[in-house]
């Protein structure tokens, strides 16, 4: 389990929003005394979650929030290799369709943008698949207690 300190700012029944803070690397950057934090989002608001709130803990209080390995690694799966392999496949498929008796210009262009076109289709597919994973309790991470 991944867990993280996080505000409760509202409650509605079971499911809670939280504001966590962002996570910087301010304190270790060459450049921290010109830059001010700008690049790295210093001084902006935390990220707003959604999460499951089973013992029903009320608002204004610091909480522990948890959520599993294996839901990260997926959403990491789902976001970072599904467009790649999108790409890939598509172009592969294109090339093949093609045949080894097109112009290497003309060749060239129809497998780049089936290329394209497939990594958009996974762009498509995984914003559909993120809003159906928003309205899943399983898919949020769940407040575990309370902090103090």
């Amino acid at each position: 389990m991944f867990c993280k300190e996080v505000l409760l700012i509202a409650t509605q029944g079971d499911v809670a929003t939280v504001t966590a803070g962002r996570q910087t690397a301010c304190s270790s950057c060459q450049s921290r005394t010109r830059c001010e934090g700008q690049s790295c989002g210093q001084g902006q608001q935390g990220i707003l979650l959604q999460a499951n709130n089973p013992k029903r803990i009320p608002q204004g209080r610091r909480v522990v929030l948890a959520l599993s390995e294996r839901q990260v690694l997926k959403s990491a799966f789902l976001v970072y290799i599904l467009p790649v392999a999108a790409f890939l496949t598509t172009a592969l498929l294109a090339n093949a369709w093609l045949g080894a008796d097109n112009s290497i210009d003309r060749g060239a262009l129809i497998t780049a943008l089936a290329g394209v076109a497939g990594m958009a289709g996974s762009f498509l597919w995984l914003r559909r698949h993120d809003r159906r994973m928003r309205r899943d309790s399983r898919s949020r991470p769940t407040i575990i207690g309370v902090v103090g």
